[in-house]
């Protein structure tokens, strides 16, 4: 599938851009603090993510992403991704990613399709939902894989206040559920802040974590998350 994402990208986005203008569609930058209450480590986690648009209804959002552990003071992780999005109407976008990370020279890879929709975008507690399924792989020899399926909700409640949650489901060698809700304040001009909670029930066991997060959005920021490990299981 990488290869397709790379091929749509090639014959896709000459064709959109064909003609029209191109755009800077958002960005966001944020840092995440993440407490694994149950091991009792933490993880921090700085991530960037900026989209292009190529004519009304096509664009291109990458990601690049850095984290480390605690007490780990030489080693860090990093990350790559890329988003093909289609806009299907105002309030509903489509698109395939890939992501690329680097655990040291151990490199794997997520693959795979997502979608954002957004009911009642004009009213006064618009509902944003997305969704994405992938297949994570080690890179090498596929020695160790799962697929990934994950709903996210956002229901605006005030004037910059909102309630969010969501569930992801993984199966082949990492058979989990993971449940999470959370508060985020988010000020017009671009700075938001937001507190997370997730229930986590994996091969190694039931696990309790805390997320706080800072970003900021230029433009409302991008279209979709990113998708790497420690966005599917935070503080693992």
């Amino acid at each position: 599938m990488r290869h397709f994402l790379a091929t749509v990208a090639l014959v896709v986005i000459p064709a959109a851009s064909h003609g029209q203008s191109i755009s800077f569609d958002g960005a966001t930058l944020s840092y995440e603090h993440v407490n694994n209450q149950t091991f009792e480590f933490y993880l921090d986690n700085l991530e960037g993510s900026a989209e292009i648009g190529f004519g009304p209804a096509f664009s291109v959002q990458g990601d690049l992403a850095q984290w480390r552990y605690d007490g780990d003071s030489i080693e860090s992780y990093n990350s790559y991704g890329l988003h093909l999005i289609y806009d299907v109407a105002p309030d509903t976008a489509v698109g395939g990613f890939y992501t690329r990370e680097d655990w040291s020279g151990f490199v794997y890879t997520m693959i795979g399709f997502e979608a954002r929709h957004t009911f009642g975008a004009n009213g006064a507690m618009p509902l944003e939902v997305e969704a994405f399924y992938g297949r994570y792989n080690e890179e090498d020899d596929n020695f160790y894989s799962l697929d990934a399926f994950s709903v996210d909700a956002d229901l605006k409640i005030a004037s910059g206040f909102s309630l969010n949650g969501g569930v992801t489901f993984t199966n082949n060698d990492e058979e989990g559920t993971q449940a999470r809700i959370g508060a985020e304040y988010a000020l017009e001009q671009g700075p938001r802040i937001g507190l997370t909670y997730s229930s986590q029930n994996l091969d190694s066991g039931y696990q309790d974590v805390l997320g706080l997060t800072l970003a900021f959005d230029l433009k409302g920021g991008t279209t979709f998350k990113q998708r790497k490990w420690v966005d599917v299981f935070p503080g693992n």
